[in-house]
């Protein structure tokens, strides 16, 4: 009895080979069934990214449908389905989201569901996509601040539904934008560089999503910054204040200016004012010999700004005076004779300082000295005093006090 099995079972395998083609038969549920009948008379109607299949209806119940199987001409790799029919009177069918002008080859077969089975394949058929025509015009135009302004024309083509716009960065192009119309033929690019230049290219979009050959590429050039700054002047010899000035910028719509400030040279610049188109500012400081450091930067009417100067310009406050050296402190005749060297040109006049201790001194301030002498009868007997001197120049700036000198006048002495 196994042995009439086994050659029923076998009998029954060489039948279902004898009428099969079978690729392989252990790896895959579907196989070639030679019985199943074959796709014939297939037509095609290619557009810029479907192509329409029309053909002979096949009214045979052992099939559920149609497969369609795809291979772009000069592609590596064998056919791979890309569409499943599923009626038997089913006689149409789009293939979509293909690339526009390229060569495809087709083939059909049909199947059944219940055993897997699939018919011979169809002869197979060539279809062409239609290629979009790239457009005719694109401009685009320099000088925006920073932004690029892009035209062209409408493209003649109605299945076009709107435009692609590409810029071209580090040798690769970019999708930057889009418009969704046909007659929208216009696009501003934004947030640009100064004074760079940009390569655009356009490229037209259908309904589907498919795009013509990009058009010839165009550039533009965004509005440059202004010219930096020229001809910046600080004062040095200016009590409590430093006074700026520079050129007026060569470019015509330059409406105001900033002036940067720092302590040191090389940096911590900040902002400290703005002006509104002048050519000077005054910047007022409670110190004297206060030493900064300045830049000065043009802005155009929109709102660009020019580079800083490489090197800053240097401004101090009108330092103080040198201090007068003591070159001779005695007491001649019951009076202190004091006399220093003017070690300034800027001194007007000198100041004495007389005290009376170190602790809690009482403190006397002798002005209006013109010369370099001083005299002083008004002193006690077996008391010491402290004195020193400063330099007054003509603005009212006092230097720094002399080293105190001590005389002391003997109580013998009167």
């Amino acid at each position: 009895m196994k042995h009439f099995f086994r050659m029923l079972l076998w009998s029954a395998l060489a039948l279902w080979v004898s009428g099969c083609a079978v690729s392989n038969p252990f790896g895959s549920s579907e196989f070639v069934d030679g019985n199943l009948p074959r796709v014939s008379s297939i037509r095609t109607l290619p557009d810029v990214s479907s192509v329409a299949f029309e053909w002979n209806l096949i009214n045979d119940p052992r099939i559920d449908g149609y497969y369609l199987y795809r291979k772009e001409v000069g592609a590596s790799g064998d056919f791979e389905r890309v569409g499943r029919i599923e009626s038997r009177f089913g006689a149409h069918h789009v293939d979509r989201e293909l690339k526009p002008g390229t060569t495809y080859l087709y083939k059909m077969s049909t199947y059944n569901k219940a055993t897997g089975g699939v018919s011979p394949d169809s002869e197979v058929v060539e279809a062409k996509t239609i290629a979009l025509e790239p457009l005719g015009f694109v401009q685009a135009m320099s000088g925006y601040p920073r932004k690029v302004k892009i035209l062209w024309g409408p493209h003649n083509d109605p299945r076009v539904s709107g435009y692609v716009v590409e810029r071209e960065e580090s040798g690769k192009w970019k999708s930057v934008g889009k418009t969704d119309s046909r007659l929208l033929v216009e696009y501003l690019d934004m947030k640009l560089e100064d004074g760079k230049e940009y390569r655009y290219r356009v490229l037209a979009k259908t309904h589907e999503g498919a795009l013509s050959t990009p058009s010839e590429v165009v550039s533009a050039v965004t509005k440059p910054k202004p010219p930096i700054v020229q001809g910046i002047v600080a004062s040095v010899d200016i009590p409590k204040r430093i006074e700026l000035s520079w050129e007026k910028s060569t470019q015509a719509d330059v409406v105001n200016y900033k002036v940067y400030r720092a302590p040191w040279e090389k940096w911590n610049y900040s902002e400290l004012t703005q002006t509104q188109g002048e050519t000077s500012y005054v910047d007022n400081i409670d110190g004297d010999g206060k030493e900064y450091y300045y830049k000065v930067s043009a802005i155009d009417v929109d709102g660009i700004e020019s580079l800083l100067q490489e090197s800053p310009i240097y401004g101090t406050t009108l330092k103080l005076p040198a201090t007068p050296v003591m070159e001779y402190a005695r007491i001649e005749n019951g009076q202190v004779v004091l006399r220093w060297a003017p070690t300034d040109d800027r001194s007007v006049e000198y100041v004495v300082y007389k005290s009376d201790g170190w602790f809690m001194p009482k403190t006397e301030r002798f002005v209006g000295i013109k010369d370099v002498n001083f005299y002083d009868r008004e002193i006690i007997p077996g008391k010491k005093y402290y004195y020193s001197v400063a330099a007054v120049d003509r603005h009212g700036l006092e230097s720094k006090r002399s080293n105190e000198v001590v005389l002391l006048l003997p109580q013998e002495a009167r």
